[in-house]
């Protein structure tokens, strides 16, 4: 009977097409040969989250839309790492823990991170990055703190270069980080990117409310172009409301007024609100293409002259505020979005729009707010109070939260009868089909065949590693 070894390169290919992340990286460990054919075997991912704290590491991929893998690397009381890994599931009966004597979470982070997206046929959608710090710090410590976050991040992309001398890691379009990163710390998680695929900044941020698991409106400070090490890129932020209770609408005037660029406002459904704004919109209506009505107004907000553009089509309602002193950077953007428009037959309102952006995107953003029951250690999207003690704010979260945990409590409980182990887990040989040696996932030297060598293997990288500082 033919076996793997028999199979023509081109039907290897053919295989390695349907595998999963996993069952690839367990397929790159088995040789040389097959690494090389995994290698040059292209892989689309959705999304990656890359989350750094002081507990630990996390490391989740979405392929689609329910399929993902999410690695949790924890510090070990006495030294060492505690590898929590899920596949498809939020229950914590199917999460499969390793405990590792040697290296730190933060080596086996770095390993890991090379191991999955390090080859130039696997390219990502979105990297997101989260991080505690930033301008999240307490009233009086908040450049001290700033400071410190840029240089641990710093600390660590240096470290991640070091480990194969390679310059980047991820080959993604966008940059996705939270409410707590400054364009300063964009730019140094952006020296992970390879510039030849990396096309914009997101910045993202949820304002979670037990009005709603989905959000209600969204508003965006869009810089068109900011410099990238040379490079010019676009840069959005982004914040999801789940309730029209707070000032969503004056934090919509303001941000076009005092940030860099203009701001924008998307409404996820033409709902009453957004029927009260449109119709309070003066200056008439015109057909700028076959699928978007404008409406025009001028006025002053803090004493600035500024412009709101309304637009509407059959997707919904989008609004942007233009000062006049940006009105030459708004034009370029937008004249790229009508062409796009015009082209694509796409609207305004991006990953809020269920028929013009993918499936995963809208999934994705739609739930965004669930990390807050889901993984509340890890959940830095969502906007926090900085206030000293408790506010309506703090209230309001905290009331979001319990009414997230009525709404989303099944998600815990649903077993997922195909978790695989995938050779670090309760089961050893992984599936059936594809036998790998217990751990030779997290061995950067492959092809040792008993577990004295495999330690030593490990013991020998772990050394040269010290040695460079990681």
């Amino acid at each position: 009977m033919a076996g793997w070894s028999d199979l023509s390169v081109d039907l290897k290919k053919n295989v390695v097409e349907k595998l999963d992340l996993m069952g690839r990286q367990s397929l790159r460990c088995t040789s040389h040969a097959d690494r090389s054919i995994v290698d040059d075997t292209d892989f689309h991912i959705s999304r990656v989250r890359l989350s750094i704290s002081k507990s630990g590491y996390l490391i989740v991929v979405h392929t689609r839309i329910d399929d993902w893998l999410r690695v949790e690397i924890l510090n070990r009381p006495n030294g060492g790492a505690i590898i929590n890994k899920s596949q498809n599931s939020w229950n914590p009966e199917d999460v499969v823990t390793k405990e590792l004597e040697e290296g730190t979470p933060e080596f086996w982070t770095i390993l890991l991170l090379h191991n999955f997206f390090d080859y130039g046929t696997t390219k990502i959608d979105a990297v997101e990055f989260e991080i505690e710090g930033g301008t999240d710090a307490p009233k009086g410590k908040e450049v001290e703190t700033l400071e410190k976050t840029i240089t641990e991040i710093q600390e660590f992309i240096k470290k991640c270069r070091k480990f194969r001398k390679k310059t980047f890691i991820f080959r993604a379009k966008t940059l996705v980080g939270n409410w707590n990163m400054t364009v300063q710390m964009d730019l140094v998680w952006a020296q992970l990117m390879d510039f030849d695929t990396f096309k914009s900044v997101e910045r993202l941020s949820v304002s979670i409310h037990s009005d709603s698991l989905k959000p209600f409106v969204c508003c965006d400070t869009v810089l068109p172009k900011i410099d990238v090490v040379g490079w010019k890129i676009s840069h959005v932020t982004s914040t999801l409301h789940h309730t029209y209770k707070n000032p969503w609408k004056e934090g919509f005037y303001y941000l076009g007024v005092v940030s860099d660029g203009f701001s924008k406002l998307r409404f996820s459904k033409f709902d009453e609100k957004a029927q009260e704004m449109w119709d309070a919109a003066e200056g008439g209506m015109r057909q700028i293409s076959p699928t978007i009505i404008e409406k025009r107004e001028y006025g002053r907000c803090m004493g600035k002259p500024i412009t709101v553009i309304h637009h509407r089509s059959d997707c919904g309602y989008w609004a942007f505020v233009v000062p006049y002193d940006k009105e030459k950077d708004f034009k370029l953007y937008y004249d790229s979005f009508m062409k796009e428009n015009r082209e694509n037959g796409t609207c305004g309102l991006s990953w809020l729009c269920k028929t013009c952006t993918n499936d995963f995107d809208y999934n994705y953003y739609q739930n965004l707010a669930h990390r807050g029951f889901l993984e509340p250690n890890w959940n830095g999207v969502l906007v926090k109070c900085t206030c000293s003690s408790t506010c309506a704010t703090c209230d309001s979260v905290k009331l979001a939260k319990i009414e997230y945990s009525k709404k989303l409590g099944n998600l815990k409980i649903q077993k997922n009868e195909n978790q695989k182990s995938w050779g670090f887990g309760k089961n050893s040989e992984g599936p059936e089909e594809v036998k790998i040696p217990k751990n030779v996932i997290f061995w950067r030297k492959i092809g040792a065949n008993s577990e004295s060598e495999k330690s030593a293997d490990l013991q020998k990288l772990v050394n040269s590693l010290k040695n460079i500082g990681i």
